[in-house]
């Protein structure tokens, strides 16, 4: 049976539980189907404890190579404060700029803390 992200909470249940644990930052992002179902996982390790880019050109061409219809994009934050940085932010903006008019659609951004989520869609932030 095939994953399917129908929600940022079926996103959060299954991206959460390893993600939360984490010791440095990590980076994953979703590659969804126009049915929501996974098509493909890709992670990012940081090079720094504390920070993990969010490589837009490369999530870009991932999703072009698998046709991809949506993004989840989901990283950690290790010291377990889920709230967003300035650069979450900004970083979040650019790239729901970028694939809006390649015709994919940015779920949602979620922030995972020890016992937390902050999710960009439920924040009104997308």
């Amino acid at each position: 049976m095939r994953r399917r992200f129908e929600s940022s909470a079926a996103a959060i249940a299954f991206l959460g539980p390893g993600m939360a644990r984490m010791r440095c930052e990590m980076l994953c992002v979703a590659h969804l189907d126009s049915d929501d179902g996974l098509i493909g996982l890709r992670l990012r390790y940081a090079r720094r404890v504390d920070r993990v880019d969010l490589p837009i050109r490369t999530i870009v061409a991932d999703a072009l190579a698998l046709q991809s219809a949506a993004l989840i994009v989901a990283h950690n934050h290790p010291g377990g404060i889920a709230e967003p940085s300035s650069a979450d932010l900004a970083a979040t903006r650019t790239l729901a700029d970028v694939v809006r008019p390649l015709g994919l659609w940015l779920h949602d951004h979620l922030v995972f803390a020890e016992r937390c989520c902050f999710s960009f869609r439920g924040a009104g932030l997308l």
